[in-house]
């Protein structure tokens, strides 16, 4: 993992949440990702006027929902709310390195500490720092940069990692949801803000 490249092409657009959903739903209705695509297309899911914008779009959608085993698709169409953003942001994490380290390093490491505030100081720290792991990250423009930073945040808000002023929410799970993922992704519960106790206990809870 440390030769690895980070993909930093998380740029196209927030959580996606009702659109992941439909889309969910469409893939468990033929298990076809190729007819999900063409189709969510032709019915303009995504409601976008430019067809290009649907095309990209799609395209981040798929390649967060093709981490997500059928299972965990399932419980995505239906649960609540809450759990959606939860299972979205646990693919988040599962397509992007970067927001799974910086989730785990930067803003649960804070939360273990009582720092609850997230600052745009925290992610151009964080991203300098990997810099030096990673020399590709240097090759990224100010402005990519920055559009990275704005997106993660967004997605953050959206997905109840971090309130409208940037405090970190205390991350909390029903049974049902601990049991749809550690078959397959228990690890990334260190991806929210939860304590090594609490993981513990929700594992220890048959």
């Amino acid at each position: 993992m440390k030769n690895e490249r980070y993909n930093m092409s998380f740029t196209t657009g927030g959580l996606f949440l009702r659109e992941s959903v439909e889309i969910a739903e469409l893939y468990l209705q033929d298990h076809d990702w190729d007819s999900v695509k063409e189709r969510a297309l032709e019915e303009n899911i995504l409601q976008f006027r430019k067809v290009s914008s649907s095309i990209r779009s799609m395209q981040e959608i798929l390649k967060r929902l093709w981490n997500l085993e059928e299972e965990e698709l399932e419980f995505l169409i239906d649960t609540n709310t809450k759990e959606q953003k939860q299972l979205l942001w646990l693919a988040i994490c599962k397509t992007y390195r970067f927001i799974r380290d910086f989730a785990i390093e930067v803003i649960r490491d804070k939360f273990l500490r009582l720092d609850m505030e997230v600052t745009h100081a925290d992610f151009d720290i964080f991203f300098y720092h990997k810099a030096e792991q990673d020399p590709h990250l240097e090759e990224l423009t100010e402005k990519t940069r920055k559009k990275c930073r704005t997106v993660l945040f967004q997605i953050m808000r959206e997905a109840d990692i971090i309130s409208s002023n940037n405090l970190i929410i205390p991350a909390m799970f029903s049974k049902r949801f601990v049991d749809v993922i550690k078959e397959y992704d228990v690890e990334y519960l260190y991806t929210f803000p939860i304590t090594e106790g609490d993981i513990q206990r929700l594992l220890e809870n048959e």
